[in-house]
């Protein structure tokens, strides 16, 4: 089994937003945070699967958002990626999705 410091960045950010969990893993999402700030390779990495998490179920969309969310309150590295044209047009896109739920859409304003 491999340990958190062990996981690439993908399998982090799979770990912190499985349909699995009920509520966040407040640990993993600060380890990722820290992480993304230990290896600032990560970061594009990290974010851009934190929006992949978008598409996917209700579960695993909310989690991602509170991910993002902590990332951003947490660190540095993560708020330049935010602030792009691509960043605005994916949340944009999961707003006017009808197949997203009323909980992500509020979650994402």
């Amino acid at each position: 089994m491999f340990t958190q410091s062990e996981l690439s960045p993908i399998e982090l950010v799979s770990r912190a937003t499985t349909e699995m969990l009920m509520q966040p893993d407040w640990e993993m999402n600060l380890h990722i945070c820290h992480k993304m700030e230990q290896k600032p390779e990560w970061s594009k990495i990290i974010f851009d699967n934190i929006l992949l998490q978008l598409e996917k179920k209700e579960q695993n969309a909310l989690l991602a958002l509170i991910l993002l969310d902590v990332c951003v309150k947490n660190g540095t590295k993560i708020h330049p990626l935010l602030h792009t044209q691509e960043a605005f047009a994916k949340l944009e896109s999961s707003l006017r999705n009808v197949q997203t739920t009323q909980n992500v859409k509020n979650r994402i304003l």
